[in-house]
């Protein structure tokens, strides 16, 4: 039996008080939001891939473990004041809690191998439909131009311009599901405005076929 995070308010103040003691301000906030919309309703073995998420500083790096036991121990502590039999959950969460302990490590490191694969494959993406608009006129006017429309933050508006530009790698916080959506849309409203809809969506077939073949496991479709 796995246990579930779900999502009240006593939960999300949990979340907010243990991350508060490796986080502060606007990344504070984000974490926890992060956690509300992406990660309260799923098991709590989870946990790790949240907070590889949001310890990708190099002063976090080394928390991790930590934050992952502090939050589960949080929550799990949370979940057993609603349980009616008290003794038979106390030998459950016991087992549970160590084999969840013992699967720390690997589960981190899976999540790293994922995580390059799945960054390689957008990487990728992006690279072959920028390719498709090389050599556009005022290519960077008209890019900036329509992320400004979309509903990208600035501070991940200018992280793509300077990544077009300068060929620098994203940083990890960038790779998330809603951001790489808006940033594929965004490249597809570029591509339309030079090449129109049809040629554009050849384009686009093209490049998710190449990447799919590439990255199976990404299933970049999804994000589409």
């Amino acid at each position: 039996m796995g246990w579930t995070m779900t999502l009240d308010n006593d939960q999300r103040s949990i979340v907010q008080r243990i991350l508060a003691k490796y986080l502060d301000g606007q990344a504070l906030d984000q974490a926890v939001e992060l956690w509300r919309y992406q990660y309260s309703k799923k098991p709590l073995q989870e946990l790790n891939y949240f907070v590889f998420e949001i310890a990708n500083s190099s002063e976090l790096r080394s928390s991790r473990k930590q934050i992952v036991h502090d939050l589960q121990h949080g929550l799990e502590h949370d979940i057993q004041q609603n349980l009616n039999d008290e003794q038979t959950h106390k030998s459950t969460q016991a087992f549970e809690s160590k084999a969840i302990r013992s699967s720390i490590d690997v589960a981190l490191n899976q999540v790293e191998v994922v995580n390059v694969a799945h960054h390689s494959a957008f990487d990728a993406l992006f690279q072959q439909l920028l390719q498709s608009l090389k050599g556009q006129n005022e290519l960077m006017v008209v890019l900036q131009e329509h992320l400004q429309d979309s509903q990208i933050t600035p501070q991940y508006q200018h992280a793509f311009i300077h990544y077009v530009q300068t060929g620098e790698s994203l940083a990890e916080q960038f790779y998330l599901k809603d951001v790489l959506s808006q940033v594929i849309n965004t490249l597809y409203t570029v591509m339309c405005d030079y090449f129109g809809p049809m040629k554009s969506d050849r384009y686009m077939a093209q490049a998710v076929a190449q990447i799919d073949r590439q990255y199976p496991a990404v299933m970049i479709k999804q994000y589409l």
